[in-house]
């Protein structure tokens, strides 16, 4: 008789995930949410100052109907307010256990006292009462970056693998060199590879190349994903990169920003609630050819996205990707040297506003 699979445990129930990368503190994270999911638990994902992380903190406490257990995650949780960081330690006071609750990139927050007059004595800064409990109860865990060049190229082959993407060892050392101490970067690239080259394809430095650009180019999908956040300022800095630090036709820009949009609209369907499902819809609509397919985290990631929009602001969206378009091959709808900020701002602030109302 086999033994029961191992149901995955953080080490421990409460605990703290940062680092000076974003990027791998945000994959570590996703690690963590993958292995617990896994294991059948809820997860219950909210970020400080956009979500109602009062309602997701007091979950942590509580039991579940259909699940032994659940993973209470609070992003940017040093934007926590000074009320949520009270809630937040009598949470943890109260006990999470079986639960889990990680708080990603919570930081010291230092507040003066007051010099006691009668004493005479400045105590100077208190501790951090929220982190400090955190300490007592669970733990910090720092996300470092591989340092040698050893050392990154591990981490790189490691990630490749998780994508199931067959780089030649070429491929491996043109990536660790572009890469350089930049490795945040790494999961971004290589999800367009997937989505570019599908699974088990094995991928030579040449075709690699060909996709980082002469210039090591930004890619792509860091622009689409800051617009898809809503992030205004990161979208724009990104395009300016893409277009004037890497000279990027900018009507290149148009067609994947298009090619973006066109395959959420075509996932937008109720119907659609897989990462299998995502893919059979992009192949029936002409946007997946041949073997190529979405990786399955990247797939899922983009129905919630899909479902944000409605018919009216897929259509108003195409259409400032006309205008856009029309503007940069000489129409004066639009100063052609702005066309592309316009667009990207547009958008950004359509998903920001839906991301609002979908909260």
């Amino acid at each position: 008789m086999s033994e029961p699979a191992k149901v995955f445990r953080p080490a421990w129930n409460v605990m703290i995930i940062r680092g000076d990368d974003q990027e791998l503190v945000a994959r570590r994270v996703r690690e963590l949410v993958s292995a617990i999911r896994v294991g059948g638990a809820d997860v219950i994902d909210v970020t400080a100052g956009m979500d109602d992380v009062d309602q997701a903190l007091r979950a942590a406490n509580q039991s579940f109907m259909f699940s032994e257990r659940a993973l209470v995650v609070v992003r940017e949780a040093s934007k926590l307010s000074a009320d949520e960081r009270q809630l937040a330690t009598a949470v943890i006071e109260n006990g999470v256990d079986p639960n889990f609750l990680v708080f990603v990139e919570l930081r010291e927050v230092r507040s003066a006292v007051k010099e006691d007059e009668a004493e005479g004595e400045n105590t100077g800064a208190s501790r951090d009462n929220l982190i400090e409990l955190v300490k007592k109860c669970g733990g910090i865990e720092i996300v470092k970056s591989p340092t040698g060049k050893g050392d990154r190229r591990s981490f790189v082959e490691d990630a490749a693998r998780g994508f199931q993407l067959t780089l030649s060892p070429g491929a491996i050392s043109l990536l660790v060199e572009h890469l350089a101490d930049d490795l945040g970067r790494l999961e971004s690239i290589l999800r367009v590879l997937e989505s570019r080259y599908g699974s088990g394809v094995r991928i030579e430095s040449d075709d690699l190349a060909e996709y980082l650009g002469d210039h090591g180019a930004v890619p792509f999908w860091d622009l689409t994903e800051a617009i898809e956040k809503g992030d205004a300022s990161a979208a724009l800095a990104v395009l300016r990169t893409i277009t004037v630090d890497q000279g990027r036709d900018p009507v290149i820009l148009i067609a994947v920003i298009g090619k973006r949009l066109s395959e959420l609209a075509s996932i937008a369907s109720p119907s659609i609630t897989r990462g299998d499902d995502v893919n059979s819809a992009l192949r029936r609509s002409g946007l997946l050819t041949g073997k190529g397919s979405k990786h399955p985290f990247v797939a899922g990631k983009m129905i919630p996205i899909a479902r944000s929009l409605d018919f009216g602001d897929f259509r108003q969206a195409f259409n400032w990707i006309s205008e856009a378009d029309r503007a940069l091959r000489g129409d004066p709808v639009l100063p052609p040297d702005m066309a592309l900020e316009i667009l990207v701002a547009r958008l950004c602030s359509m998903y920001r506003r839906k991301r609002k109302v979908h909260s």
